[in-house]
C-alpha cells in the first residue's frame, strides 16, 4: 500500500492575480520542512501545481528539510498542471455583471468610496463569493475563461490518478496544491456531492496535510484530513 499526501500552500498575500506567499505563509512552509526533518519524514516523490504559491511552498519546504539534514526525495520536484486551483477570479468576473445590479444587495460592493466599514464589506463580499460559487456549481456560467466545476473535479481526479500510476508499491508521495484540489480529491475518495466538496475547501488550513492510502489507481482511501502538527503557535494556523 502507498501513501499520498496532499499539502495546501502557505498563506498567500493576495496582492495580485498571481499572489506570492505572505511572510506568514513563508514561515508556515519552512515550519513544515523543519518538522519533517526532525521526524525523519521521507518522501519518494514530490509534485507541485503550477501556481506561484504552490511552487514557493514546495521550495521552502525542501529548503528547510535540507537545512535540517532531512531525507530529501531522490528526484527533483515534478510539476503537474492538473493540481492548479480553480480560477476564482474568472468566476467572480463572470458573475459580477449578473450580481452587482443598481439597488441590489451587492450594489457598490467594489466601490472604493463605500461608506461601509471593512468588516461589513468583508461579510458582504463573502456572501457575493458564495453566490458566485453557487452559480458555478449549478453550471450557469458559460464564459470561455471559466472552467466548469465538473471539468475542474475531473482534472484533479486525473492528476491524482496520474500520481498514483507513477508511484510504486509502498511509496510515499506528496503534492503541494490548493484547497479546492484537496476537496476535489476528497470528493474522489468519499463520493461527496458537489456542494459539500466546496464547503470542505473552505476549512482547509494553510500547509495542512491530508493523507490518503492506495493500492491501485482506482483505490483511494482517506486516512487523515487537515493536519498541522508542524504549527505549534496558534497564531500560525490560518
Amino acid at each position: 500500500m502507498s501513501t499520498l499526501y496532499l499539502i495546501r500552500h502557505g498563506q498567500a498575500s493576495y496582492t495580485s492575480s498571481e499572489p506570492p506567499l505572505s511572510e506568514l505563509g513563508n514561515q508556515q512552509a519552512h515550519a513544515l520542512g523543519r518538522w519533517a526533518a526532525e521526524r525523519g519524514f521521507g518522501l519518494d516523490a514530490v509534485y507541485q501545481g503550477p501556481r506561484l504559491r504552490q511552487i514557493d511552498t514546495a521550495r521552502h519546504y525542501l529548503t528547510s528539510l535540507r537545512e535540517g539534514r532531512g531525507q530529501l526525495p531522490p528526484q527533483p520536484i515534478t510539476q503537474l498542471d492538473d493540481f492548479d486551483e480553480y480560477h476564482a477570479q474568472a468566476i467572480l468576473q463572470a458573475c459580477t455583471p449578473r450580481l452587482v445590479q443598481p439597488g441590489g444587495e451587492f450594489d457598490n460592493l467594489f466601490a472604493s468610496d463605500s461608506s461601509e466599514d471593512r468588516t461589513a464589506q468583508r461579510r458582504r463580499f463573502n456572501r457575493f463569493f458564495d453566490r458566485a460559487i453557487e452559480l458555478w456549481l449549478g453550471g450557469e456560467l458559460h464564459e470561455e475563461k471559466v472552467e466548469p466545476f465538473l471539468d475542474f473535479a475531473a482534472r484533479v481526479a486525473r492528476g491524482v490518478h496520474e500520481v498514483m500510476r507513477r508511484s510504486g508499491r509502498g511509496k510515499r508521495v506528496a503534492v503541494f496544491t490548493s484547497a479546492g484540489c484537496i476537496s476535489a480529491a476528497l470528493r474522489l475518495a468519499l463520493g461527496l456531492d458537489d456542494a459539500t466538496t466546496l464547503r470542505m475547501a473552505s476549512v482547509v488550513l494553510n500547509t495542512s496535510i491530508t493523507e490518503f492510502r492506495f493500492r491501485s489507481e482506482r483505490d483511494l482511501t482517506l486516512v487523515g484530513f487537515n493536519a498541522v502538527p508542524h504549527l505549534q503557535d496558534p497564531a500560525q494556523i490560518t
